[in-house]
């Protein structure tokens, strides 16, 4: 057996890792996906599967109050547990009967057969009576499961809007179980969007064989109602602790040469992963005509610091962005713009976390005397183009980066 097979079993297959059971085992060649352009596959022995390995901890809710179910002993997605990163909850797998026997008389005569499972971005190949023979593979079918049983659409509206059942804060799919020989191309959706966003993107690069064996595809779901520099370090800080709970050392490839691809506004997000404020440049630009107590200036430093100081990530070697409005966008300072921002909610711990910093910005030197009450912008203020942060971000220094400003409309898988 290959290196990712398993015996009488099923699962995510990782060599040396605990293999759950799956709770459902479908055929392949049984679903079908509207939105989805193509199919790859790869010819060879044995029966193409999709394993569903467990609910999806961050949408489970969200679609079972899409079709009606109770409420009751339901976790919202903000209260989930444990790490902010998972494998796509449904596993392409491969399983081949295997039947003892030197020739086909001792082969007719058994009444023993050994069950192997694959994993086939592990296994290509296999030896089968001494024969070196393709494995057979689907690509696309667990991925389409995923999409079309997530209920994204509904639940990155309610994220955007602040309704229940939206998530809070950054979550991290892998969409293979982790490898790391293979380097990273991590995709960041736009505003009021969700990982649907690739759906024929990431499936495309997922078929080509070429790609799929050097690179595996990371995708990130955060909530678009956040403020854009809030977005940025909660990502920042979720992808540095995947990459180390898999790679402490940072020496495997899976750690450097990351690719990074980013639409609209996760482009404008994605610009700043591999940017560098170049000390207290952006600090400066955004308080510069402020003068705070020692006090203020030290909860100001706690609070918001972090997120006004940060260099280029090193495990990135390229970013794309996709039709980023770095330099913000007529559209979102405009009258569709300002009443579709109003109807933006931040979560109450959010507002409850900055509410200091708020009143300290409020009581600063540099406040005239009746203006505006302060307010925690949001991602649709951050985008209009005379908001300072946009404006003061805009002026960071970016590295190793390159840009693509076309980009093209996707529709969503569904059952059909």
């Amino acid at each position: 057996m290959g290196r990712g097979a398993q015996q009488a079993g099923c699962g995510a297959l990782q060599p040396g890792a605990s293999n759950p059971a799956a709770e459902e085992l479908l055929p392949a060649s049984s679903l079908s996906f509207s939105g989805l352009r193509s199919t790859f596959r790869r010819d060879g022995f044995g029966g193409e599967l999709v394993a569903v390995m467990a609910a999806d901890p961050v949408t489970t809710a969200a679609a079972d109050a899409d079709t009606g179910a109770s409420d009751a002993g339901i976790e919202r997605p903000q209260q989930r547990s444990g790490q902010p990163w998972s494998e796509m909850p449904t596993t392409a797998i491969t399983a081949l009967l295997r039947f003892p026997g030197e020739n086909l008389a001792q082969v007719l005569s058994t009444h023993e057969v050994v069950l192997s499972v694959h994993d086939p971005y592990w296994d290509a190949r296999i030896e089968l009576h001494r024969q070196d023979v393709p494995l057979a593979a689907n690509f696309t079918a667990n991925y389409g499961l995923w999409l079309a049983r997530s209920g994204f659409s509904r639940q990155s509206l309610r994220s955007l809007f602040g309704r229940e059942r939206g998530i809070e804060s950054p979550y991290l799919y892998l969409m293979q179980p982790y490898d790391p020989d293979r380097r990273i191309i991590l995709m960041i959706h736009g505003l009021a969007s969700s990982p649907e966003a690739w759906v024929n993107v990431a499936n495309e690069l997922m078929g080509d064989e070429e790609i799929r064996s050097r690179f595996q595809v990371w995708q990130f779901y955060y909530p678009t109602n956040m403020p854009i520099a809030l977005n940025h370090y909660e990502i920042r800080q979720t992808l540095d602790e995947a990459l180390r709970h898999f790679d402490p050392q940072g020496s495997a490839a899976a750690s450097r040469d990351m690719v990074l691809i980013g639409h609209s506004m996760g482009g404008v997000i994605s610009r700043l992963m591999v940017s560098s404020t170049e000390g207290d440049a952006l600090w400066n630009q955004l308080l510069a005509e402020r003068e705070f107590d020692d006090g203020r200036m030290q909860r100001l430093r706690k609070w918001v610091g972090p997120l006004m100081h940060f260099e280029p990530l090193p495990q990135v070697e390229r970013a794309i962005f996709i039709a980023a409005p770095h330099r913000g966008t007529e559209v979102a300072g405009g009258r569709l713009g300002h009443f579709i921002g109003g109807l933006v909610r931040l979560p109450l711990t959010v507002l409850k976390g900055f509410a200091d910093v708020l009143d300290d910005l409020a009581h600063s030197e540099g406040m005239k005397a009746g203006a505006d009450k302060l307010r925690l912008p949001n991602s649709i203020d951050n985008l209009d183009r005379t908001d300072s942060f946009v404006q003061a971000a805009a002026g960071c220094q970016s590295r190793r980066a390159c840009a693509i400003t076309r980009s093209s409309a996707t529709s969503i898988p569904r059952f059909h």
